[in-house]
């Protein structure tokens, strides 16, 4: 029964413990619904990331950058993560609410990640006030509005520090 496509315990297991089906005379593995399950998933979330992103969220970045960039950091992410195939929904009443609970947290990663931001700014903004130097603007490309220097710089300054505080 090897050339009939069904999965045979001497056929191998794939990466993520799924058996390993083969389409005829030693073709590429198939895809099966659970791995296009988690692509889909890792697709959602990464998506909500850069969609919500302050970097990306301007009208700097066209759209099919966007997309062109959700796509590639779905490819680079989706063979490091493990799941459990038997636990994967095989119909959209399952299916839906994983798809709804990886977008909210996607969303709220990159919210956290803009409120960070803001608060940066409005503290660059206060800072410039104090310091008198209110009166010295520059075009925020991000905004679209005249902005303190100190209020385009401090975010600038945080966004470089803001990875390296994890402990």
């Amino acid at each position: 029964a090897v050339g009939s496509g069904s999965a045979t315990a001497d056929q191998g297991v794939s990466r993520r413990g799924v058996g390993n089906e083969t389409g005829g005379e030693g073709g590429a593995p198939i895809s099966n619904a659970a791995e296009v399950t988690a692509y889909v998933l890792v697709l959602v979330r990464t998506s909500m990331v850069i969609v919500v992103a302050p970097i990306f969220s301007g009208t700097t970045v066209v759209t099919q950058v966007k997309a062109v960039l959700c796509l590639m950091m779905t490819f680079a992410i989706e063979p490091l993560v493990e799941y459990d195939a038997t636990l994967m929904p095989m119909t959209w009443y399952g299916f839906v609410p994983l798809v709804l609970g990886e977008a909210m947290i996607g969303f709220t990663m990159a919210l956290m990640v803009k409120v960070i931001l803001e608060a940066a700014n409005m503290a660059g903004e206060y800072v410039s006030f104090q310091m008198s130097l209110s009166m010295l603007n520059s075009m925020d490309t991000q905004s679209g509005r005249q902005t303190p220097l100190m209020a385009l710089s401090l975010p600038l300054l945080v966004s470089l520090i803001f990875p390296y505080a994890h402990c």
